[in-house]
């Protein structure tokens, strides 16, 4: 094919009643919706139910009723080293010396002894719901999941209630917050 020049070369006009061809379109639509339905039944979404705290002014008596009743503000850290238990502004375990519940030897978390810590704590400070759990930021999400997951099922009240002349077992949940991170 000879070389034309730009100003020689033949210039078409488009006319104005060009259609637009919309069935490759349809078709990858076709195509995608059965691929992304099905994709969808692989991706499971779960909620965990935690606590902010409530934001306005309590009234007068509360306030002087939360004075009298010291409160345990129960913090469990969790860092590379292990667990740190801590309450009303205390660590059961100074954080420069030993962890509450150190990591074993082959690297993982021990829930089992949070799990008797956190009974122990529970059989003390009965009346207590509210857990704070903080993390370092090198933290994985699933180990502060399985963290709430174990005080949620080692700090659970139980409470008897007579309804309808009949008596029923109520479980209590804890309160837990997310805090920030470790430092």
């Amino acid at each position: 094919m000879p070389y034309v020049k730009p100003s020689q070369r033949i210039k078409r006009k488009l006319s104005g009643d060009t259609e637009l061809h919309i069935v490759p379109v349809m078709n990858l639509f076709l195509a995608l919706i059965p691929f992304m339905l099905l994709a969808a039944v692989f991706v499971q979404i779960s909620v965990l139910d935690t606590t902010l705290p409530a934001v306005g002014d309590a009234s007068q008596e509360e306030v002087k009723k939360e004075e009298e009743k010291p409160r345990l503000n129960l913090t469990i850290a969790i860092t590379d080293e292990g667990f740190y238990v801590g309450g009303a502004g205390g660590v059961i375990a100074e954080r420069g010396k030993k962890t509450t519940v150190p990591r074993a030897p082959d690297g993982t978390y021990d829930f089992d002894k949070l799990a008797s810590i956190l009974k122990k704590i529970k059989a003390k400070y009965p009346d207590e719901n509210d857990v704070i759990v903080v993390a370092e930021d090198s933290i994985d999400y699933q180990l502060i999941v399985s963290t709430m997951d174990t005080i949620d099922k080692n700090f659970s009240s139980v409470k008897y209630v007579v309804e309808n002349g009949q008596k029923k077992k109520v479980v209590l949940h804890p309160n837990i917050s997310l805090g920030a991170s470790v430092q």
